[in-house]
């Protein structure tokens, strides 16, 4: 069977330490994107590790990883510990060709890193391509797709930046009386801040029913002036619509 990769994101945790062993299904070994990776022939290249006994070791081993001395910066390889398609557990970034320290039996970690490096270079299990879908397809439609061509899905990608997004900024102010104590000042901002708020929140209804909002981002202030003078503030929101289906 096929292996098809669309590599975009994973939730993440980490909360790892040697010797731990987690419900990890698969491994996948790569050159970090966007980087050099040098002695591999093709940057797409990856290697898939699903063997529990070979994960198991590599969770023991791996997870012990303290310290990557690259006076460079640049990480040259990844290894991800997968729990599903759509869970991220543990992403270790490191240059192999700088001293690379793990706690839980060093030696033999080194020696795994290095075999790895080694098929990656001569023989990887996998490569990974760019495949462009419309953006009028559903995700769980192109996964279903796939699957009946005999490929198997193993990282899917986040649905929300495919649709189109619209964007606004919304400026409000109050000038208070004269003679305003600091106190008062405060106090007209709260109302400005409200004022604001109700405001975008209408607007965004009245979107609501031209076209579907599936998000909204927070509402967030990019700009706010408080004085007994002059009290404003502008405010920005983000959306996410269904049109164009």
């Amino acid at each position: 069977m096929a292996v098809l990769f669309i590599y975009i994101r994973g939730r993440y945790i980490e909360n790892t330490k040697a010797g731990d062993v987690k419900d990890i299904e698969f491994i996948l070994i790569k050159g970090s994107y966007g980087y050099d990776t040098t002695r591999v022939s093709k940057d797409n290249a990856v290697i898939l590790v699903t063997d529990k006994k070979e994960i198991n070791e590599d969770q023991k081993i791996f997870f012990s990883f303290t310290e990557n001395m690259n006076i460079v910066g640049s990480k040259k390889f990844q290894i991800q510990f997968w729990k599903n398609e759509g869970l991220l557990y543990f992403d270790l970034e490191l240059n192999p060709w700088y001293k690379t320290v793990f706690n839980y039996k060093p030696k033999l970690a080194q020696k795994r890193l290095e075999s790895y490096i080694l098929q990656l270079e001569k023989n990887p299990t996998h490569y990974i391509y760019n495949l462009k879908v419309s953006s009028s397809e559903y995700p769980i439609k192109v996964k279903n797709d796939l699957k009946k061509l005999g490929f198997r899905l193993v990282i899917i990608v986040d649905t929300l930046p495919r649709y189109p997004e619209v964007s606004f900024y919304y400026c409000h102010e109050i000038i208070p009386p004269v003679k305003s104590t600091e106190i008062q000042s405060l106090n007209y901002e709260i109302e400005n801040d409200s004022i604001i708020s109700q405001t975008m929140q209408r607007i965004i209804k009245q979107i609501g029913t031209i076209d579907k909002v599936l998000n909204q981002s927070k509402l967030m202030k990019m700009y706010s002036h408080r004085s007994t003078e002059l009290v404003k503030a502008n405010t920005y929101v983000s959306l996410k619509l269904e049109r164009g289906r």
